[in-house]
């Protein structure tokens, strides 16, 4: 593999990677916020 195709691959391993960190985040953000207005 030459230079730019690592490059290439490697962005796209990051931009997967930061997608599925925040549909995590998000999905934990909606369960506190429904924890939340349950509790009140």
């Amino acid at each position: 593999m030459n230079f730019e195709v690592s490059m290439f691959v490697a962005r796209v391993m990051i931009f997967l990677s930061c997608r599925q960190l925040n549909l995590q985040a998000s999905y934990h953000l909606q369960n506190l916020g429904v924890k939340y207005t349950r509790q009140k």
